[in-house]
């Protein structure tokens, strides 16, 4: 079992093979602003009884996601491209161009095509949730075969007397609720510090 941190996994969605790795050294900025945020819900489940050894996981695709989403929060009004994202975070480009489209087709970002396009977000940063973006970045929070009401592979044999389904269910729903409770704008507290990480200028003030 884990040791309660919560843990970013690669996404079928863009990984070039089993179990690879697309983080690179340096491009951390964006993920330790969650982590910090994470440290709270992770705190709470260790205290719990019954949910000390469980480890929460997002996806490779959720963190970049985030990261994103950060950048075009410090940016705006003025939009970002997906050359400067890749470039700061050290995130591959097509990585970036199939989220920033994915953020797009979600109404979380605005896109423009053109030689003077980009995206900035699709609605002020305010309202703009932690715990909303991850329920619509992770293709699966099912956190064990039992919450799946579809699939019967992998079904056990104790699941209609087993009270480990509804513990589980409680941690995930405390995770989304910690999550609910912060917004990008949250995460911009001490924007100044995450400008000269990334070696942005002040905001603008439009």
């Amino acid at each position: 079992m884990g040791s309660g941190k919560t843990k970013f996994v690669d996404d079928a969605r863009f990984m070039d093979g089993p179990g690879r790795s697309h983080r690179r050294k340096g491009s951390r900025t964006g993920s330790e602003t969650l982590d910090a945020l994470i440290t709270v819900l992770t705190t709470q489940l260790r205290e719990h009884r019954y949910l000390k050894d469980i480890a929460m996981q997002l996806t490779t695709f959720s963190d970049y996601s985030l990261r994103i989403l950060i950048h075009a929060s410090l940016k705006a009004p003025d939009f970002s491209t997906v050359g400067e994202v890749s470039s700061r975070f050290g995130i591959s480009r097509n990585h970036v161009m199939r989220i920033v489209q994915f953020l797009g087709q979600q109404g979380l970002l605005h896109n423009v095509r053109g030689k003077s396009g980009g995206f900035t977000l699709g609605r002020p940063a305010t309202e703009i949730s932690i715990g909303q973006v991850v329920r619509v970045t992770e293709q699966n929070l099912t956190i064990a075969p039992c919450f799946s009401e579809e699939s019967q592979e992998g079904r056990c044999r104790i699941e209609p007397s087993c009270r480990l389904t509804g513990i589980l269910k409680e941690a995930l729903g405390a995770f989304l609720m910690v999550l609910d409770g912060y917004t990008l704008q949250d995460l911009l507290q001490g924007s100044r510090g995450l400008r000269q990480l990334l070696g942005m200028g002040e905001a603008s003030t439009q």
